[in-house]
């Protein structure tokens, strides 16, 4: 239906919003479903919401940290693998376009140099996978035999909520689902399925997927939850900051009797760069500077921490020129997100999440390790010195400070247990 576009590495929009309109409107049975499905349910969820309490985290944080990387990205040497030793991330999403199913040995050799790392596959689809049923299965079955020794982790889809994605009607991505269900439950036991990936905060398409009368069972919601119209994550759409986003996700999936696992992943976000032309993925408007996208990159990882409800976040992507961790244009830059990236993973992948404070703008997130506590601060709007004793103050990039400068940029605390 659309072509790729290498640049922002997505399809190409549909500039024609009457065309658009035209395919919402062509299937009226399922408009007519989801319009009533919304309508039934959304006062149980409004009421499931306001008792929703925020789960504890258990367990620690090595699996948190995620980060996508992608093979047409790696045209140098073993460039990843050698950004990703250096980061030290240990959980990777890897893209598989299911259109380029017949590559698999490539996409396959691509993710077997990541032996230390868990990886989750995400099995994106197009127009001619979504109404070919059969085409959707040999993709599907050659995905699932091929890499299933990598991991036992598959997203079923992607950005299902935007027609250039291919995916007109709920329906059809049902349909779509149900087919790599059958297939895991006939011959593939032991993977996992990520499904339901909507993008944005559009979270009313989840209720046609996870209360569907289709006979399937989800092992794990996937969300791709971008906040860059909103800037900073802890600004509001709405009534709904990033937290309060989580928080609704989780009441939609609690009530469900489709999901196996009541946790989710973040299998998607990033901030679009200004002065990155064709290669940044959204409109100038909501475009940032590189400094406020690793600010913003660092807070967005540490609220989703705080949520126990989150399983991972896995931001998009190492390299790519728009968006990315490293600028890709003229050779490989390390961009401030990237320092930020490894100094977070450092800090807090082997650490234990003790608790999450909240003052109006000012946050406040506490760890441990058998060594030290942590405390990871920062403020929106107030900006605030303070000499401390008996502690070590580090910025976001890791440099060790005289005093602590309580700012938009988060400062790890560390002090001995």
């Amino acid at each position: 239906m659309t072509k790729w576009d290498p640049y922002s590495d997505q399809p190409m929009q549909l500039v024609d919003k009457k065309l658009k309109l035209h395919l919402r409107l062509g299937n009226k049975f399922d408009l007519l479903i989801n319009v009533f499905t919304i309508i039934a349910l959304t006062p149980l969820i409004a009421i499931k919401f306001c008792f929703t309490k925020t789960l504890k985290r258990q367990d620690q944080l090595q699996d948190f940290f995620g980060l996508g990387v992608n093979l047409d990205k790696d045209t140098e040497l073993e460039s990843s693998k050698n950004l990703i030793n250096e980061l030290q991330v240990k959980h990777l999403l890897i893209r598989i376009p299911l259109n380029d199913i017949d590559n698999i040995q490539a996409y396959k050799n691509f993710a077997a140099q990541f032996q230390d790392c868990q990886i989750v596959f995400n099995l994106m689809q197009d127009r001619n996978i979504i109404t070919n049923q059969n085409k959707a299965k040999q993709a599907l079955d050659l995905a699932f035999s091929e890499l299933q020794d990598l991991s036992c982790y598959f997203q079923v889809g992607n950005a299902i909520n935007r027609i250039k994605w291919g995916v007109i009607h709920s329906v059809e991505y049902l349909r779509f689902y149900q087919i790599a269900f059958d297939l895991r439950n006939e011959k593939y036991q032991n993977i996992k399925l990520l499904a339901a990936p909507v993008i944005d905060f559009e979270f009313y398409h989840y209720l046609r997927y996870l209360y569907s009368l289709k006979l399937f069972k989800i092992d794990f919601v996937a969300s791709l939850l971008y906040v860059d119209r909103r800037a900073a994550p802890e600004n509001k759409q709405g009534f709904f900051d990033f937290k309060a986003k989580i928080k609704l996700l989780q009441a939609i999936i609690s009530l469900s009797p489709k999901v196996q696992d009541r946790r989710f992943y973040i299998t998607e976000s990033n901030y679009p760069l200004i002065n990155t032309g064709k290669y940044a993925p959204a409109a100038p408007a909501v475009q940032v500077d590189e400094l406020s996208y690793s600010k913003f990159m660092l807070r967005y990882y540490l609220l989703a921490l705080s949520e126990g409800v989150v399983q991972a976040v896995f931001w998009h992507q190492l390299i790519a020129a728009g968006y990315g961790l490293v600028d890709n244009r003229h050779g490989l830059r390390k961009r401030p997100a990237f320092t930020v990236f490894k100094v977070m993973i450092a800090m807090l992948q082997n650490t234990k999440f003790e608790s999450f404070k909240q003052n109006n703008s000012f946050y406040e997130l506490s760890f441990s390790d058998q060594k030290q506590q942590i405390k990871v601060v920062w403020d929106t709007k107030i900006v605030l010195s303070k000499c401390i004793d008996n502690v070590q103050v580090f910025n976001s990039f890791g440099n060790k400070q005289e005093f602590l400068r309580i700012d938009d940029e988060p400062k790890y605390i560390l002090s001995h247990s």
